[in-house]
């Protein structure tokens, strides 16, 4: 009995949605009158995000293949012709045991 091993090979396209935060400036005029103190100078810092993927690879085993053999022992006796046929193997094709 012989087993046969083979990798397959399947191309994998995943749509992933991503968020990205953008910043923009709105200016609206207005015509109010401004207390004496409301008038300075302001830093203000706004702080933008955006997601990223990270993808990895990893190899996971998914199945256990194996052979099992049983074999039962019993006695019988047979009256006939014996006859046997030869074979020679070449040691390159099959490995004997």
């Amino acid at each position: 009995m012989r087993l046969r091993k083979w990798v397959e090979t399947e191309p994998v396209q995943e749509d992933v949605e991503l968020r990205r935060e953008t910043a923009r400036v709105e200016r609206e005029p207005i015509n109010e009158p401004v207390g004496g103190d409301a008038i300075g100078e302001e830093e203000i810092e706004v702080r933008l995000r955006e997601e990223e993927v990270v993808a990895q690879k990893r190899v996971v085993a998914k199945e256990r293949v194996g052979i099992e053999k049983d074999g039962e022992t019993g006695r019988e006796t047979v009256t006939d012709e014996l006859r046997k046929e030869r074979v020679e193997v070449e040691a390159d094709e099959v490995e004997e045991r």
